[in-house]
Order: structure tokens, then sequence, then C-alpha cells
């Protein structure tokens, strides 16, 4: 059947039938498919054992799995400038992506790490931040100071 089916193959792919196919197919024996055994060293025949044979070793190099970058501790960017106050719901507003963990620090002390809202301010301003109303009164005093100055600590 599979011999048909392969001269049945041959024929379409040669675009003709006019190609004479066989009559008959000749059979072979169960014990052309008997398993060979090769030996590489003529004197290691006697020991030879049915493993497998070892792989020769490529010529190009393989690659490694890179190890993991590993968390920084510290901040991976420090700016020092003035910031401004507004009702921002406790978070800080800075040029960085929503999102971005910074740290405010400021004459009166830091704030733990809080997340920028929004972004801004307006680059022609000079500021690097908009603060929160609570954290400017934590880190730079009362209100009506307005602006003050503030180093601010950013988390990628």
């Amino acid at each position: 059947m599979l011999a048909a089916l392969t001269m049945a193959v041959l024929i379409s792919a040669c675009g003709t039938s006019a190609a004479a196919s066989p009559r008959s197919f000749a059979t072979l024996p169960p014990e052309a498919f008997r398993p060979v055994r090769i030996v590489e060293h003529a004197d290691s025949a006697a020991s030879a054992s049915p493993s497998m044979a070892t792989p020769t070793p490529s010529p190009r190099p393989t690659r490694t799995a890179s190890p993991r970058p590993t968390a920084t501790r510290g901040p991976s960017v420090t700016l020092r400038g003035e910031a401004s106050w507004g009702p921002f719901s406790g978070h800080v507003v800075t040029r960085y992506p929503r999102g971005t963990i910074v740290r405010v620090c400021g004459k009166l002390g830091c704030t733990g790490r809080v997340r920028s809202w929004g972004y801004g301010p307006a680059k022609y301003t000079g500021r690097i931040a908009d603060l929160d109303v609570h954290v400017f009164e934590r880190v730079c005093g009362p209100r009506w100071r307005g602006v003050c100055q503030i180093t601010l600590q950013v988390w990628r």
C-alpha cells in the first residue's frame, strides 16, 4: 500500500501518467530490519556497550542565561530645586511618569516614599515638583512660604 502511494506521488510529481509503473513489488524479509551496532575502535569491539555515542562539541559557544538584575537599594536619580504646593491628595507631581516612587527632603526632614501622581510642573517655572499641602508642610514648613528648596530622590 505504501509503495503504491509512493509511486503515485512520484508519477504526480513528474506531471505525466505515461510512465510505466511496476506491476509487482518485491517484499523484504524481516531479517533486513534488524538493528545494526556501530563500533568506533576495533580494540573496543569486545567491551562496547549499547549506550548512545557522545556528541561532539559545537564550534559556536552556547548562550547562557544572564543573571537577573538586582534591585537597587538607593535612589537612581537625585534632583535639587524648588517646589510649590497644591491639593494633590497626598501625592507629588513631578516630570516623571505617573506612578514613579519618589522621596522628598526639605529643611524640616524627609517624607517616606510617595507616588508621583501626574506630570508637571511646567519646565519654564523652574520648579522640579509640586507637593501636596500636607507633604509641603511636613518637609518645608507653613504654606505661606509658597515655594521651598527640596531634594527629590527618584526610585525607578
